[in-house]
Order: C-alpha cells, then structure tokens, then sequence
C-alpha cells in the first residue's frame, strides 16, 4: 500500500467571468502525452478540451504544447503529415465540418482567452463518421511544417448547420479521449449551441491545464545509410573496393545516405566516416565536389524518400593511394580491419534544425568473433517475477572473413556486486564453422530467485580455432545502449503499486474555492512484475483546524488497469469536491492491492 499526501490553501476570491471551474519515418508515430487517462465525462463533461465535443452544437478549441514537451517525446522537427486522437468511450454522432488548423508560436500556456490568428488549415472543413475506439487518424491535405523551436498550437473545430433544436443547433454527446494533465494552461476552449461561426470565433470561456494525447506523424530525416549497423549493411569485406560494382554475385555500393526531404525544402547534408575505434581519424569524407572545402552537400528540388550516393570524396579510404580526391568509393582494400562509424549530419536551413546520424559497422578482419545480441534477459526497466525461471541467451557473430569453427561463450550474473549464478559455459565446435555474417545462439541454463531487486549479466566470447584480432566486441559492453554502464535486469514481486503523485492540486495551488467544484487528479505507478486490474484507490481530503486535521471528503475509485511495463503509470480524476470553508487542507490519496507486499 502507497500514499502520497499533498497540503493546499482554499481561498474566497471571486473568478474571473472567463474561467471555468469543471464540473466533472520517416514517418515517425509520436505519442505526445504519454498514455494520457480515459477521463469519462458521462458524455457532457470536458467540453471544449475533447477535439469530438458533440453535446454542443459547435466549439472552438486550441491546445498548446511547448518545444521542449515534443522534444522530450521523441518528436523531430519535420513536416506533419497528420494527427490522431485516442478514444476510449464512443458516443455520439457524426461531425460536420471538422476543422484542424496548427501553428508555429513563441508562447507555451495560454495567458488570454483571446484566440490565436494566422494559424494553418490542415485538415478539412470536412465531414467525418463518429469516432471509433482507439486512434482516430486525421491525414492532412496540407502538411505542417513544425520548426524545432517553437511551441506547437493545434486548433479543432466543427459547426453543425442545422438539428434538432434549429439553425446551427443539434446536439448529442461527447466522444471522451484519452487525456493527459499538465501545469499550465494547455487547452483555451468555447462552445455553443445556435452561433453558426464558432470557428471563426474571437475569444474562448477560459483553460484547462489538460487536453488530448495526440499523436504526430512526421516526416524528418535520415533513415537509413551505407555503410550502417544492420546486416548486411554493418560488415564490409575488402576483397574489392565498394565502388557501385558487382564482384562474384555480391553487389559493392558506394557509402549513401537515404533521408526525408520535405516539400520545397532544401536540405543540407555532411558524411564521414572514423576509424578503427576507438581511434577517431576521418578515413573518408564525401564532398559535394572536387574541393577540400566542399564537404557540404545540398539537397534541393526534390522531395519525399531521398537516397544521395556521394560522387566525390577524399581520405585514406576516399581515394586511392597517393591521390587527393575518389569518385565518392569506400576504399576497403586499403583499410585496417576493425570497427569503424558512419558520423552523418541532416539539416534544414529554413528552421536551423539540424539531426544527427551515427552507425557503428565492421570492415572485417581475418579473424573476428563477436557478442551480436543478448536475447535475454531483457534490460531494465523490464521486470521478471522473483521465483520463475529467466532465460540466458547470447547471440554470437563471425564478423570475421574465415569461418569460425571453434569458440566458447561465457555468462555469469551478479547481484550487488557478488556472483550468484555461473561462470557458464557453452562451447561452438563445429565444421564449417559461421561463414561471415552468420550467428550462433548460445542457450545457458535458466536463472532464478526469490531475491527482489537489480541484478547484472556479465558475457563475453573466446576465438579458440585463430588468434582474435579485435577484442572490443568480445564483451557485453559492446552492446550497450547509450547511458547503460552494465547490462541490468529487475528481478520483482508481483504485485507492488504505489501513488506516484498527486498532480492537482500541488503544494502551491490556489485555485480551490469555496462552493466551486474542484477535481483531484492522482498518479499511480506499477513497481511490480505482473499488470494490475480494478485494483481500489482512495482519497481523502483533511482540513486543519488549528490543532488537528478533521476529514472533510472522501471517495474512493478503482483504478482500471496499470500496466507493468513501461509506460507503467496510470492516472484517476477523482469525482469532484465543492470546499465549504477556507483555510488549510491536505490531501491524501493511497492505493491498496491484495498480496502487495511493500
């Protein structure tokens, strides 16, 4: 059982007549909100924040999320190319001229209930079906172009021109979304029922500090290059030069870059590659011609999925032996075998954003074995259950040009820095061995423990048929993702929640009044192994009367489902609570589960 307990102020002031307190790759998918909460409204509530608001008969609605919120998500700066809401409780009727319209803007809250102008219409005016459960995708006939820098504003609309109760006038009720809550005021809303241009409408009733989770498909960027990281892409023989040729049925491409060139921009492009690591040498660099000076290569008069496969180049692997500039060919007959990187930039001038590109691959030596892949067990913040087995599987690779007959593979698992499980063994002896290119699965006998907590795989590779030379890839540290110093795995109970945060109100809010409304928003997170159902929740609130606290609401509410992997936290919107007197309350809301051990 978990608690978390916030302290706020209830003051008597008179609001403002604006302000509504609630009564209730590529094209890249980027959920921005998380998960967000099935917040039910019953139907009527929310009105203005839901884009499918159809218990009025028209509204205006305009969301704001700042840079710095897209970025944290995962979202690039390119063209949008469309957007989707995620219902969770249809109801409802279809929507008459449903508008979506975005902008660029250098503000990140709402602070005026006057509308935003000069935003772009991106979707429609134009008539869709009720929404369906899950993502409602809504593909723009004008993509948006979204600069990196600025905060994003999204507007919805829609007007009915005639129902049920007159010219602009039918209503039903709103469809409700999965929704996500903020601190700030993210979401300036109108509704009505009879004004035949609510789109056009100069001004709102007021904010809410939350609104839909949308999500962004987007156009931006490299996707893919030569050399890469991917087989077969990542090993590179040096029998021949890749020259764009074909040599005994295996094709030798010359390095490129493949990436998104959005409409009637010009992107700017830069290419070289390192090596062998850890050495850090420019050995080739693409150049947009003859000229030392020229490593700036423009992209201009095209658009969509773009591959540019450089013509020019110079370096130790650029050009021949004793000669400044190549014709843009990888020169792998004159390398050192090792591990080289491909270091790529991506830029759109226009907005000054700029993206990076780094793929680490392999010019092979005589003799090169590899860890290729840890199958399991998976990484933190995946969690196994304490008593079940957990499987140990580690992938090798020849990257080497013999073939690799003999080799063994050793694993071992500590817990707090002790060994508990190994060293084990799994031993590859076998003719004609892994060809270039080609893996090995090594199996290990299952791990298991009652003990709950962080546990750390250790494993590396022994060449015995040849004398291995490159070592760097023999251990687990090649493998790491960026920001991971050890391969880490959770070892936890099954049941084991906890209230993450209570999200409104905070220490610092003001925003309780006597005889309004006020909803209590909490955060819950699933710190064990096995996802959770109807598990109970309640919250109190407690008010201080000078020497003690004095229970002044309560209610309680289940909480749906949690998952147990990530995104693992899930929210509740508490029914509402109407302050009767002012002064100084706390909030406590706490979470109980059967067999929650902590």
């Amino acid at each position: 059982m978990k608690r978390f307990v916030t302290v706020l102020h209830v003051l008597i002031y008179v609001l403002t007549a604006g302000l509504f307190i609630p009564t209730l790759h590529a094209q890249l998918d980027i959920d921005v909100g998380g998960t967000g909460t099935c917040i039910n409204t019953g139907g009527t509530g929310y009105t203005g924040v839901t884009p499918y608001s159809r218990w009025y008969s028209g509204w205006r609605t305009q969301y704001v999320i700042p840079a710095s919120e897209l970025s944290a998500a995962g979202m690039p700066p390119g063209q949008i190319v469309a957007l989707s809401f995620n219902v969770c409780t249809v109801r409802g009727d279809a929507i008459p001229a449903f508008t979506i319209r975005m902008a660029n803007v250098t503000f990140s809250a709402f602070t005026s209930t006057t509308y935003f102008t000069g935003a772009t219409t991106v979707f429609g005016p134009q008539d869709i079906g009720i929404p369906t459960t899950g993502w409602n995708r809504h593909q723009f006939h004008t993509p948006f172009l979204w600069d990196g820098t600025s905060s994003l504003l999204v507007e919805v609309c829609s007007q009915i021109p005639s129902g049920s109760c007159g010219t602009c006038c039918g209503y039903t009720l709103n469809c409700d979304v999965f929704m996500t809550t903020v601190t700030y005021n993210t979401t300036l809303y109108y509704y009505a029922d009879g004004n035949c241009n609510t789109c056009s409408q100069a001004s709102g009733y007021g904010f809410y500090a939350i609104r839909p989770v949308i999500r962004f498909s987007v156009l931006s960027g490299i996707e893919q290059s030569f050399p890469d990281d991917v087989d077969p892409r990542r090993i590179l023989r040096t029998d021949y030069d890749y020259d764009g040729g074909t040599y005994n049925g295996i094709v030798y491409p010359k390095p490129s870059l493949t990436f998104r060139v959005p409409s009637g921009q010009t992107v700017q492009l830069k290419y070289r590659i390192v090596g062998p690591l850890p050495s850090t040498n420019v050995v080739y660099r693409a150049l947009n011609s003859a000229n030392l000076a020229d490593s700036v290569i423009t992209v201009s008069g095209v658009s969509g999925l773009v591959t540019r496969t450089f013509n020019f180049s110079t370096g130790p692997l650029g050009a021949p032996t004793g000669q400044t500039f190549g014709n843009g060919t990888l020169y792998t007959t004159q390398a050192v075998g090792g591990s080289y990187r491909v270091e790529a930039e991506y830029r759109l001038p226009s907005i000054n954003y700029t993206q990076t590109w780094s793929k680490q691959f392999v010019i092979a030596y005589n003799n090169d074995i590899a860890l290729f892949r840890v199958l399991a067990p998976r990484l933190s913040p995946f969690k196994y259950l304490r008593g079940v087995n957990i499987p140990v599987a580690i992938q090798v690779q020849n990257v080497g040009l013999n073939p690799a007959t003999n080799f063994r593979v050793i694993t071992q698992i500590r817990y707090q820095g002790t060994i508990v499980k190994g060293p084990d063994t799994v031993v590859y002896n076998q003719t004609p061995g892994l060809a270039t290119g080609q893996t090995f699965t090594a199996n290990f006998p299952n791990f298991n423990t009652l003990q709950a907590g962080t546990f750390t795989l250790e494993a590396w590779v022994e060449l015995l048929n040849g004398n291995d030379q490159n070592l760097n890839n023999n251990v687990i540290a090649s493998l790491l993702p960026s920001g991971f110093t050890a391969w880490t795995f959770d070892v936890q109970y099954d049941t084991e929640l906890e209230t993450n945060a209570i999200l409104q109100p905070t220490a610092s809010s003001n925003d309780a009044v006597v005889n309004r409304p006020y909803l209590v928003i909490a955060r819950f997170r699933n710190n064990g192994a096995a996802d959770q159902s109807d598990v109970p929740t309640t919250m109190t609130i407690e008010r201080w009367n000078g020497s003690s606290w004095d229970l002044v609401f309560q209610a309680s509410k289940i909480l749906p489902d949690i998952s147990a992997t990530p995104p693992n936290i899930s929210e509740l919107v508490y029914d509402p609570w109407t302050p009767q007197q002012t002064g100084l309350h706390r909030v406590c809301v706490t979470i109980s589960a059967p067999g929650d051990p902590v």
